[in-house]
């Protein structure tokens, strides 16, 4: 991206294995404000080390009304404790959707022939701030781009330690190949 809002990650299709070495042995991302679910949300992807490293506040499901959103790579988000917002583009109308939905306020198509809405981030000029719209729904909700430097202070991060001295972030846990989840 061309101005200075840096933290949204899109990993397009990139698949468990991969996304796994993007993070490990070591962290090569970094922390985001914002994480596009990979392929749709589909199991193939969406790996956990991932979305755990990386720490987003909010994850945008760009799924179609049966397409994506499946009950692995939502669990994945669900469990993530730094995830404050789950935005969809469909709702599922599968028979797991009441397990894989989040909020309808969250959701830009409800309806399934339902056409033209959609979700819409926009940054700032400063890039210090981010808000994302439901345009159907008139949902709007204004963030302020949290800095890897804060992140790390939140009790609820992974990267919080509270010791004699204070919080304080600790390195990246290295990990073997025999430690590395594959796919059934």
């Amino acid at each position: 991206m061309p101005f200075s809002f840096r933290q949204f990650l899109d990993t397009g299709d990139l698949t468990w294995n991969r996304e796994f070495d993007l993070v490990c042995p070591v962290n090569r991302v970094g922390v985001v404000d914002v994480f596009q679910v990979s392929q749709h949300g589909l199991d193939v992807s969406n790996n956990p080390v991932l979305i755990r490293s990386i720490e987003p506040s909010v994850a945008v499901l760009d799924n179609g009304a049966t397409k994506g959103c499946t009950p692995l790579a939502f669990a994945a988000l669900k469990e993530t404790p730094s995830i404050e917002a789950i935005y969809q583009v469909h709702k599922n109308p599968r028979e797991d959707g009441a397990t894989v939905n989040t909020a309808d306020e969250f959701i830009a198509k409800l309806a399934v022939d339902c056409h033209g809405e959609f979700l819409k981030m926009s940054v700032a000029p400063d890039g210090k701030s981010y808000t994302m719209l439901i345009a159907s729904s008139e949902h709007s909700h204004h963030r302020p781009r949290v800095l890897a430097s804060q992140r790390c202070l939140r009790p609820e991060s992974h990267l919080w330690r509270a010791q004699e001295g204070g919080p304080q972030r600790h390195e990246p846990r290295r990990v073997t190949k025999k430690q590395r989840p594959v796919l059934p």
